[in-house]
C-alpha cells in the first residue's frame, strides 16, 4: 500500500491531494500503517498449499483468469478479503477480491 502511495505522489501535480490524504490518515489514525515507513510485505503471511484448505475448484473461474493473467505478466496478484474467510469456513463468496502491484 505504500508503494502505491508513492507512485501516486510521483504523479504529475498530486503532491497536493497527497498531502491531504496523509493528513487526514495521520489525523484520524484510521490506517497507520499508511504512513509507517516499514514495508507492508514484511508483514504478508502467504500459505503454502498443504496449510489451508481452499480448492482452486471453489474460486471463480474468472478470478483464477484474472490472478494467473497477473502472476504471468510478473506482478503480484492474491486473492483478498471476506471471499478467503468464507472459502476457509466452507461458505460460497459472493465475490472475490485481488491485491496486485499492477498499475491500473
Amino acid at each position: 500500500m505504500i508503494n502505491v502511495i508513492k507512485k501516486f505522489k510521483e504523479t504529475q501535480g498530486s503532491t497536493i491531494i497527497f498531502n491531504f490524504i496523509k493528513k487526514i490518515i495521520t489525523a484520524t489514525n484510521l490506517m497507520p500503517a499508511l504512513v509507517e515507513e516499514s514495508p507492508v510485505a514484511e508483514k504478508v503471511r502467504i500459505y503454502a498449499r498443504s496449510e489451508h484448505i481452499i480448492s482452486r475448484s471453489k474460486i471463480s473461474e474468472n478470478a483464477l483468469k484474472v490472478l494467473y493473467r497477473l502472476q504471468k505478466e510478473g506482478y503480484d496478484a492474491y486473492l483478498v478479503g471476506g471471499c478467503v474467510r468464507d472459502l476457509l469456513l466452507g461458505r460460497e463468496p459472493k465475490d472475490f477480491d485481488v491485491v496486485t502491484n499492477a498499475d491500473p
